[in-house]
């Protein structure tokens, strides 16, 4: 069960994590029928149509949706200089699909740079996501350097930006980003390929609309020897050349409404309504600081559900200042899925106190999380009390002034409160 927001209500912000969807063909390329007689296996320059196309996969020849092409880095040539200097020779591999590249050596960065790779792009049909699992590819290169390696990378484009994709300021603010860690084991030079499955744990390729395009590339680097060395994507038996797995649907199994948190006198309240729910095991209650996320609770799912379900959370134990708080919507089958972040101040934090002073008169400001009672107290750098006074707060700002002679120097005020927390500051008179 995926988690969504109502479109109309939260357009833009839901993130959605579900790493454990069914795997299923999206598009694969079976290159066994490939013969090493014809040029097909790497000299052709028509791009190879998948075998397997989902069907709720949009297909367009124009924009060459799921179809297998080379970047510019690579070419479908080699110099065969033993037996005529710069006499080109056709690339030719059963089952394969092979290139050799004009650039040796090189980094990541580099094969980035100069286009070497193999690459191809899908898109959903309308009312349809694209959720992506995994990619499947069998490697086979010769003459690799030390530094060889292969690397999956992305990009998601809008449909009204497709036009520009080949633009280079648009590649510029819209860059690939990798899947992954690189493939850099030499084991997979030879004959027969390396059969290797990358999985994709990334939110935004989880539930990809019908109105974006996804672009994937295998990156290539570390050639020994420019022209002549190989490399090619390649089925043999029981292995696929190239595929993406994961699902295409229309299904929006969760429909989540509301989200939202508020200050209480005894904490944080978290609620939430949804308005449909399918396999709903539970929810994780997440609070976010910085980069880390950690649970603080749990709350039973309603399972399956097609009329409205509210549920809350107390974060009794708020840290002063602003909290941030997530949902992590488990399935009954370990899928899950990430809500929008939402926040709420709690008590006060240092920038809620501000305090001056004329002769005879200290003002003190501040702002309250929740209404409440507070005590002031005005001390000076020895611990001397000059004040102590009880007084209401209301949620929002307060300010508070009070007869007192003060001589230059500085001080000490301090505000204590059972709902909001305590807070101090020092300011010179």
């Amino acid at each position: 069960m995926k988690m969504y927001y109502l479109p109309l209500l939260f357009i833009g912000l839901i993130t959605i994590l579900c790493p454990n969807l069914t795997n299923a063909q999206i598009v694969k390329w079976d290159l066994t029928s490939v013969p090493s007689s014809t040029g097909d296996g790497g000299a052709s320059d028509v791009f190879k149509v998948a075998t397997t196309i989902n069907g709720n996969l949009k297909t367009d020849n124009q924009n060459n949706l799921n179809h297998l092409r080379r970047g510019a880095g690579l070419k479908n040539t080699s110099t065969n200089v033993s037996v005529t200097p710069n006499v080109t020779t056709r690339l030719s591999l059963a089952g394969g699909f092979a290139s050799t590249s004009s650039f040796s050596g090189g980094t990541y960065a580099s094969a980035l740079t100069n286009d070497v790779y193999y690459g191809f792009s899908v898109s959903a049909k309308e009312d349809n996501y694209l959720h992506c699992n995994s990619l499947i590819a069998t490697i086979r290169r010769s003459g690799a350097s030390a530094s060889n390696g292969v690397q999956w990378a992305y990009r998601i484009v809008d449909e009204e930006d497709l036009a520009d994709i080949e633009d280079p300021t648009y590649n510029t603010s819209n860059p690939f980003k990798v899947i992954g860690g690189a493939i850099t084991s030499n084991y997979y030079n030879g004959d027969g390929g390396l059969l290797n499955t990358t999985s994709i744990d990334i939110e935004e390729l989880k539930n990809v609309p019908s109105d974006k395009t996804v672009f994937f590339r295998l990156y290539i680097w570390g050639f020994s020897n420019a022209n002549t060395n190989t490399f090619a994507v390649r089925s043999t038996t029981g292995s696929t050349a190239f595929s993406l797995e994961g699902t295409v649907n229309g299904t929006l199994p969760v429909e989540l409404k509301s989200f939202k948190a508020k200050s209480v006198s005894q904490g944080v309240e978290l609620a939430w309504q949804t308005v449909s729910e399918n396999n709903n095991s539970h929810f994780d209650v997440l609070k976010i600081s910085g980069q880390k996320a950690e649970k603080i609770g749990e709350v039973k799912g309603a399972g399956n559900s097609q009329s409205i379900k509210n549920y809350s959370f107390l974060d009794a134990k708020p840290t002063p200042g602003v909290n941030y708080y997530q949902l992590r919507q488990v399935d009954l089958n370990g899928d899950q899925s990430l809500s929008e972040i939402v926040s709420s101040k709690a008590g006060f934090d240092n920038s809620d106190l501000v305090a001056f002073a004329n002769a005879n008169q200290v003002t003190i400001s501040t702002s309250a999380a929740v209404n409440g009672t507070a005590e002031v107290v005005l001390n000076d750098l020895s611990g001397k009390l000059l004040l102590k006074k009880k007084v209401s707060l209301n949620a929002g700002k307060n300010s508070f002034s009070f007869p007192v002679s003060l001589a230059k120097g500085t001080y000490i005020a301090t505000v204590y409160s059972p709902e909001n927390g305590k807070i101090a500051q020092k300011f010179i008179y």
